[in-house]
């Protein structure tokens, strides 16, 4: 029977390779004789060709490598050591890439004029693998030798340098080839040197010679050449022979010869009996163990002696004993074999393990009935199997995608993960290239440094963008790994990624939110000076200049304080579309913050063209806005230009040089560009200097009141007083209010210094009435920056509490630009300040832009006719007619009416024709007001 196996095994090998070859020579002569049909044809593009090498690959199963090559590439004729017959060229294996491979080609390609051929080469390693699944084992082996004696594939594959391309003309084993077509024969192996089986055939037409071995050992073992189920019947024949070679020696009487050779047979089988890798026992009808191996004890925890004699059911785990007994109780009373099973078993020492059990009812020859049987302990299998499953199940389960391929880097798995993010099903993924999941966003030198650092260091990790199968291209954080065998050769690549979009996207947002204006979606000041820096050293390399434009909206405060912020977000949104509008895309718009905007212009040729630029945006700032409402509002801007690198080397000079150009556009009358001089910055450091001195002033109470009298026209007496705030710097001159006032009001100091004024003001006048002077008046002027705080009623309040000075005779007087400046607020605190009882008036009459109706609706005492208008009332007669028109207004308004500058003759006019009025004189120095009873030059 062992020799029908060896050669029915090498029958069915011939035939496999036999087919092989057959293909290979079909598949050339199909395609050569298409490529001869179409010689100025590119197969390469020719959908049939592609297909009918795509069918041949098919029918292969991959143990053909098939290739196209240009004729030229190679030579026609036979190559060194090739042989052909039946119209197939062989040539001798052939290392490439350290794979072995052998070249069959049909000797009609010497005939060919095409361009091109087909080069069909075997895959050693492929067919090794093959031929491993069917030689008999685990000694046995699958050889290929060349008619020449050439050995061109051997499984198992041992040493190829030294098997594959060795000839063995001139062995025994080559002499028994060439005696006939097949046959069988003893040998000693030609590789290693083991006694052999050998089965051997010709492959007509083709010059090929296979051979199937099997060791001598092997065939006396049988149970050891396939499964656990044969173990056991091979188990059963050395059993028997054990129990009854001796006996069955004695009754034939055989030859002393004969007798020797069984001994030895027996002495054989017992040796491979007890050294089994499998547990081998017999159990007598009883269930007690009557035979055992070493190898069962080992595996039990115990001695051959404690083992042998006891029950076999103990050494069952008793949560399967009942079943056990059940089995072997059917097993006594039908006989045949045990099914393949497995149970748990327990060791001496209580310790459990899982084993696979085969067995076999058995009569000895006094026909009683036993059980000869086999375990294989198999709980590191199942150990292996159990962990197996778990990371299958964490890999299938894991949101990561996981890609696995073999050295070609064909896919052979992916998890589920990895088709939910690229949109692939597993079946279109498995056989092909990654190289399908490409981009095309990364160059070939970025492929190029990924697969060096793979090869090099074993992994490589890093973001890519890939592309998924609906076309759509995405990030993905990739690791990537190569597995190598014992011997250090790549077996497969691992590769986990995770997609990193929503990552990339929270990058953008926060990016934008970081360098780029939440409400006009401009860049903001980080971003601005990242720019500008580029700019500057552009500028300084290219020799160019540009300019940095610092845009101020106009009286934007007032849409915050009388329409409200929503309306005035709206508005700045606005207005940064129609500055965009007016630039060109290499132009940088920034908002600095409130209503401040910046422009970088670059490239400019001259000056000018910033100026244009400026003039530009004004123009388009300077149309009326509409909101969604349909009301309309009117701006302007004032814009500060800094030409850099002149004006300015780094960012903070040229953003700070164009502010302070910007500030001398609004002093210009707004609506209108100035540029940076240096002028400018020294009135900038002045104005610094200023507010630290204004500081210290306030603390070291450094200001004084000059008060100017309150004439009465009709005979010349002094009703009260107006209190002038100034400056008494130590060991300095006089400094007037229009010096410091405005750096006061922007540095935030003007509330308390107008605070500190009411207080001085209110005692003064407390003092003189308490000294008999006849008073009527204390006026004092009040800021918009006081008007605007909503505890100013309290500060006057507290004021006259302080000083002990009935309200009446406290007079305010508020610019009429202060009014437009507060807004809608300014009605509800001046209706505050008149119920204290305190008297109102409004400065600077006529030179404001408001509507003239708040006359009607503020609790205003007294109207103040600014001295633009009377100072060239003689000589003007349009101020004249002001000045009448005004006094006409105040007279129906029942509203009393002062005039300042009266200084001259001028008064007379006023005195003859306007009775019942008021007019200032000169303010003096010194706080007795009778002192202001001497006339000024002009008085008489």
């Amino acid at each position: 029977m062992e020799r029908d196996d060896i050669v029915e095994r090498s029958v069915a090998v011939e035939q496999q390779t036999l087919r092989l070859l057959k293909l290979a020579d079909a598949s050339i002569i199909a395609a050569q004789s298409w490529l001869n049909a179409h010689p100025q044809a590119d197969p390469r593009e020719e959908l049939a060709f592609i297909d009918l090498v795509s069918h041949l690959k098919g029918q292969s199963d991959g143990l053909l490598d098939i290739d196209l090559v240009p004729s030229v590439s190679r030579s026609a004729s036979p190559a060194e050591g090739a042989t052909a017959d039946g119209g197939l060229l062989i040539e001798a294996p052939l290392r490439v890439d350290g794979t072995w491979t052998v070249r069959v080609a049909p000797l009609r390609e010497k005939a060919s004029t095409a361009q091109w051929r087909l080069d069909a080469r075997i895959n050693v390693p492929r067919i090794v693998a093959l031929f491993e699944s069917q030689r008999p084992r685990p000694n046995g082996s699958i050889t290929v030798f060349h008619a020449d004696g050439t050995t061109l594939i051997r499984a198992p594959a041992a040493d190829d340098d030294n098997v594959i391309s060795r000839s063995i003309r001139g062995s025994t084993d080559f002499k028994f080839f060439n005696k006939a077509q097949s046959g069988v024969f003893r040998s000693q192996g030609l590789f290693d040197h083991r006694e052999r089986l050998v089965s051997f055939a010709r492959l007509t037409p083709y010059p090929l010679i296979i051979a199937v071995t099997a060791g001598i050992d092997d065939l006396l073992l049988p149970w050891r050449r396939e499964t656990a189920a044969v173990h056991g019947l091979a188990f059963t024949v050395s059993c028997l022979a054990i129990l009854f070679s001796r006996r069955f020696l004695r009754t034939r009487r055989l030859s002393n010869e004969r007798q020797v050779l069984l001994e030895q047979r027996e002495e054989e089988l017992r040796l491979i009996y007890d050294t089994s890798w499998a547990a081998l026992f017999l159990i007598d009808h009883a269930g007690v163990i009557a035979h055992a191996n070493r190898r069962m004890a080992e595996m039990f925890g115990c001695t051959l002696n404690q083992l042998i004699g006891s029950k076999y059911l103990c050494h069952v785990d008793e949560s399967e004993r009942a079943e056990s007994r059940e089995k072997l109780l059917e097993l006594f009373s039908r006989g045949g074999a045990v099914d393949a099973s497995d149970r748990l078993y327990v060791r001496n020492d209580g310790t459990t393990f899982t084993g696979h059990l085969i067995g076999q009812a058995t009569v000895s020859s006094e026909g009683e009935i036993g059980i000869v049987g086999s375990i294989i302990d198999i709980s590191e299998r199942i150990k292996t199997e159990q962990d197996m499953l778990l990371y299958a199940n964490v890999i299938e389960g894991t949101q990561e995608g996981i890609l696995i391929t073999d050295k070609n880097s064909a896919i052979i798995g992916v998890n589920s993960a990895f088709c939910k993010i690229t949109g692939y099903a597993r079946t279109e993924l498995l056989g092909q290239n990654p190289r399908l999941l490409k981009s095309g966003r990364h160059d070939r030198a970025f492929y190029e440094q990924m697969y060096n650092c793979l090869t090099e260091k074993g992994h490589w990790r890093g973001e890519i963008w890939n592309r998924r199968k609906n076309g759509d291209v995405y990030p993905e954080w990739l690791t990537m790994s190569c597995l190598r065998d014992n011997s250090g050769n790549v077996t497969n690549y691992v590769a986990t990624f995770i997609d990193i979009t929503h990552i990339k996207e929270s990058e953008a947002k926060l990016e934008h939110l970081a360098y780029y204006d939440p409400l006009t979606g401009l860049p903001n000041r980080s971003l601005l000076a990242s720019r500008l820096q580029r700019a500057l050293a552009r500028a300084r390399r290219d020799g160019a200049r540009g300019a940095v434009l610092f845009v101020d909206l106009d009286h934007f405060k007032n849409v915050n304080d009388s329409m409200g912020h929503s309306m005035g977000d709206e508005l700045l949104r606005m207005a940064a579309a129609r500055l965009t509008s007016r630039l060109r895309e290499t132009d940088t718009l920034a908002r600095m913050g409130g209503d401040e905007f910046i422009v970088i212009l670059e490239q400019l040729k001259e000056p000018e063209q910033a100026a244009a630029v400026a003039q530009s945006l004004i123009d388009e700032l300077g149309q009326p806005f509409v909101f969604y409402s349909g009301q309309e509002f009117y701006l302007g801007a004032s814009i500060g230009i800094s030409i850099f690198p002149d004006d300015g080397c780094d960012v903070d000079l040229t953003v700070r040089n164009a502010d302070a150009a910007m500030y001398q556009a609004k002093a210009a009358g707004r609506n209108t560009y100035r540029f940076y001089t240096g002028a400018l910055t020294r009135a900038a450091n002045i104005r610094v200097q200023l507010e630290v001195a204004l500081r210290h002033a306030l603390e070291q109470d450094e200001f004084v009141l000059h008060y100017q009298p309150l004439v009465d026209m009709n005979d010349l007496r002094i009703t009260g007083v107006e209190a002038l705030l100034r400056w008494q710097r130590p060991g300095e001159s006089l400094v007037m209010p229009n010096s410091f006032i405005p750096v006061a009001e922007e540095a935030g100091l003007i509330v308390p210094l107008g605070a500190s004024v009411l207080r001085k003001a209110c005692r003064q006048m407390r003092a003189w009435l308490d000294q008999g002077v006849a008073m009527e008046t204390m006026a004092v002027n009040i800021s918009a920056h006081q008007l605007r705080q909503s505890e100013i009623s309290q500060t006057v309040e507290d004021a006259l509490r302080q000083a002990g000075l009935p309200a009446r005779y406290l007079e305010l007087e508020i610019t009429e630009t202060s009014l437009v400046a507060v807004g809608e607020a300014v009605e509800s605190r001046l209706s505050d300040l008149k119920e204290l009882g305190v008297h109102i008036s409004i400065d600077d009459f006529g030179t404001g832009y408001s509507c003239l109706s708040y006359l009607k609706r503020l609790p205003i005492d007294k109207l103040k006719v600014d001295r633009s208008f009377v100072c060239d009332m003689a000589g003007n007669n349009t101020d004249l007619q002001i000045v009448r028109s005004i006094i006409a207004l105040a007279k129906n308004l029942r509203l009393e009416v002062l005039a300042e500058g009266i200084e001259t003759d001028t008064e007379l006019f006023i005195r003859k024709r306007r009775r019942g009025q008021r007019l200032f004189l000169r303010p003096r120095i010194g706080e007795d007001p009778s002192s202001t009873t001497e006339t000024s030059d002009g008085w008489r």
